[in-house]
């Protein structure tokens, strides 16, 4: 008689968290081939699996809960989601309410600006109470196995197609830059960093074989290659400002002092020359630079107070950002505390187009004529090109201060996670992935100053499996027991 077969209730238990994990994991790595879940036809069959694969894990908790067999969330992610609840409630309840005295929600774009807060939050809990140390080890493995198709894809459409088709669709007006199957090459460019990034950080951990550290180098310069080449200027310099603000502090953790300030040295001299290789040499990027107003306007400055005097001026007049910030703003001093209501930029953004109230007359006889400086920026003013600055126009001051506790205790946490775990015992992937996260976290906040990366459901939905592993990451018994010695 075999001794081992577990009761029903235990197999119901497993079937319900195992199918959870298997749904939510899902979501994540076809989202990228799925148009990177952008389009309200690939958006929902996806969002649908993360909510079935949150409701079999309350499932699977509820069960456990009741046979004795519940799996322990740690007090970390428990903290972590209860951090987030304030900012979701708030989301919640500001979505019914009217963006302004006679100016009604929209009512399907605040569901989605809701969703795009809600279902990553929903997929990093459901992968904290129904994971197990086996989805630590195999995501991490399935994620780099999944960024590196995506940049090959994305490779071979620039060098076959001149990136005019994305799959079997045709592509957006961005001949020569590399996206597929991603829509755009400004987003695409933050998930091929994100691949590169886990693979770094696994080459600079010790106790790593040379041919797989080499491997792993080979595999971080192949995904930044791909990066390059989607010739998004915000992207490749975000990527560069998250490796100078975390690796020279956290990227030989547990080394020698002076193998660690040989180390920062050699990333800070790794970025300045290739940032000077960028700028002095005939590249695509460097010719994209050349062709933005604000580069111009720097050219031809004198001293740095002429670019300081008036610059939010020259950033409104000579960067297309700057334009559509300066609407955003203007769109949320309307109402400061509460914003105009989730996701109503899309709808509201020609009422705060101009920079002023328009032509009208001026003066004590009305003779004179005052006209705005900007009547029409022309195009993309549907979307801001800001996550923060949209994040405060929308959900008003009161957001953005509840959505800042769970994102600052995040990282924190990550940091916590990577000096217990980067130099312990455990599979690579799993025991470097606090600090791929933190990478991947820092870079995309840099980018979400000057682009909307946040709004596309793949990125979210992978940054909140890339930071799950890192939360749950855990040193193995042996290597705690030695490094709690030490």
């Amino acid at each position: 008689m075999n001794e081992t077969v577990r009761p029903r209730h235990c197999r119901l238990h497993s079937f319900l968290h195992g199918t959870a994990v298997f749904l939510a994991s899902s979501a994540v790595l076809l989202s990228p081939w799925a148009f990177s879940a952008w389009e309200v036809w690939m958006f929902w069959p996806l969002a649908a699996a993360v909510f079935a694969a949150a409701a079999l894990s309350g499932a699977g908790l509820a069960v456990g809960a009741l046979t004795g067999g519940a799996r322990p969330v740690p007090l970390r992610a428990r903290l972590f989601f209860l951090s987030c609840v304030p900012f979701l409630a708030w989301a919640a309840v500001r979505a019914f309410r009217p963006s302004a005295p006679g100016f009604p929600l929209v009512a399907v774009e605040a569901e989605r600006s809701v969703l795009l807060f809600l279902l990553p939050v929903l997929l990093a809990l459901t992968f904290a109470v129904s994971s197990g140390p086996r989805f630590r080890r195999v995501f991490p493995r399935l994620f780099l196995a999944d960024a590196v198709a995506v940049c090959a894809c994305a490779l071979w459409y620039h060098f076959t197609t001149d990136d005019l088709r994305i799959l079997w669709m045709p592509g957006m007006p961005y001949t020569g830059r590399a996206s597929a199957p991603f829509w755009c090459p400004n987003h695409f460019v933050d998930y091929a960093f994100w691949g590169g990034f886990v693979a770094l950080s696994a080459a600079l951990a010790p106790r790593v074989g040379f041919l797989r550290r080499a491997g792993l180098l080979l595999v971080f310069a192949f995904c930044s290659a791909a990066a390059f080449f989607s010739l998004s200027r915000g992207g490749i310099v975000s990527a560069a400002a998250g490796c100078l603000l975390v690796l020279p502090f956290l990227g030989l953790s547990g080394r020698r002092p002076w193998l660690r300030a040989v180390f920062a040295l050699t990333v800070f001299c790794g970025v300045a020359g290739a940032a000077l290789a960028v700028r002095y040499t005939d590249n695509p990027v460097m010719r994209r630079v050349e062709k933005e107003g604000l580069w111009k306007v720097w050219k031809d400055a004198k001293t740095p107070s002429d670019l300081l005097e008036d610059a939010p001026r020259l950033l409104a007049r000579n960067f297309n950002r700057g334009q559509y910030i300066s609407a955003a703003l203007r769109a949320w001093r309307s109402n400061p505390d509460e914003g105009i209501g989730p996701g109503q930029h899309t709808h509201r953004w020609a009422q705060f187009e101009p920079t002023d109230e328009g032509v009208r007359p001026t003066g004590p006889d009305g003779a004179g004529l005052v006209r705005p400086q900007f009547a029409d920026y022309g195009k993309h003013l549907y979307e801001v090109h800001s996550d923060w600055v949209q994040l405060l126009e929308e959900y008003g001051t009161r957001g953005l201060l509840l959505f800042l506790p769970p994102f600052l205790l995040l990282l924190a946490a990550l940091v916590v996670r990577h000096c217990r775990t980067f130099a312990a015992g455990g599979p690579l992937l799993e025991r470097t992935s606090p600090l791929a996260a933190l990478l991947c976290l820092v870079s995309l906040a840099v980018h979400s100053t000057v682009d909307f990366t946040l709004l596309i459901p793949c990125a979210g939905w992978t940054l909140a499996a890339i930071c799950s592993v890192a939360m749950l990451a855990e040193p193995e018994p042996e290597a705690r027991k030695q490094g709690d010695a030490a």
